[in-house]
């Protein structure tokens, strides 16, 4: 579950962030400040809630150890 939700973090979280980053881009660059900018912002802010729930998600279920170790040898107490 820890790395699924690494994954998922990650690179969801990513592709929003690059897709409003491409978004402003192509605004700024046709000279239009109008829908595309505003498509941009949302989409910047969609992708930085998403990272942020998973992430929150992660960092909880790590404190209450509840997810995986990353090792399952040293939750063992094997060297």
């Amino acid at each position: 579950m820890r790395a699924f939700l690494q994954t998922t973090a990650g690179t969801v979280g990513a592709s929003m962030v690059t897709a409003a980053a491409l978004t402003l881009i192509a605004a700024v660059v046709a000279e239009y400040g109008g829908v595309l900018l505003w498509a941009g912002a949302v989409m910047a802010a969609v992708g930085l809630a998403w990272w942020a729930v998973f992430f929150l998600v992660l960092v909880v279920g790590h404190a209450a150890g509840v997810l995986e170790a990353d090792r399952p040898e040293a939750a063992c107490g094997d060297p």
